[in-house]
């Protein structure tokens, strides 16, 4: 069957708890990122000494951890734990979980939750109790036919200026 991304939300803290220890427990391995800022990097320190755990930069932002280990009985528990947020702890900033290498769930900025599944496993989901009237089909690929542009001097300077940044002509010079 075919699979599709899915923008999951859901409204009850109960069933978020459910979907989510349901999908850890699909997963044979997991990633997790840690940027070089408390308030973000929750947990790093832990999951960084994880025996199975492999700690590399992510280029996907500077400063970045990325933690990546199979789900064994340590990491499967260490997870489980930065999941929900509590008093204690905010849950993990962004993650992923895989399963046979292939990644079918992702958590971006805390709360943003994005499942990919076939009809029948959304449908298992709802038989299973949890809510997805608020799910989103959504595409992960970019705009087909959409080009970026890039700006001109012109636009350039009119963006500094509305930001405050001073121009050229309004730099001080140099002594």
């Amino acid at each position: 069957m075919a699979e599709q991304w899915y923008l999951v939300t859901m409204a009850d803290e109960e069933d978020a708890a459910r979907f989510l220890y349901s999908c850890l427990d699909r997963a044979t391995s997991f990633r997790a990122y840690f940027p070089d800022d408390p308030h973000l990097g929750g947990g790093k320190d832990l999951f960084s000494t994880l025996s199975l755990g492999v700690v590399t930069e992510w280029a996907g932002m500077a400063s970045c951890l990325m933690v990546s280990a199979p789900l064994d009985f340590v990491s499967r528990e260490l997870v489980k734990l930065w999941l929900v947020p509590n008093d204690d702890r905010k849950p993990l900033w962004q993650y992923e979980f895989l399963e046979d290498d292939k990644v079918f769930f992702r958590v971006e900025d805390f709360s943003v939750h994005m499942l990919l599944a076939s009809e029948s496993e959304v449908l298992d989901f709802q038989r299973g109790g949890i809510d997805i009237s608020m799910w989103e089909p959504i595409s992960l690929e970019g705009e087909s036919g959409i080009v970026a542009q890039p700006f001109s001097s012109q636009e350039l300077q009119e963006l500094g200026e509305a930001l405050g940044e001073p121009g050229e002509d309004d730099q001080e010079p140099e002594e």
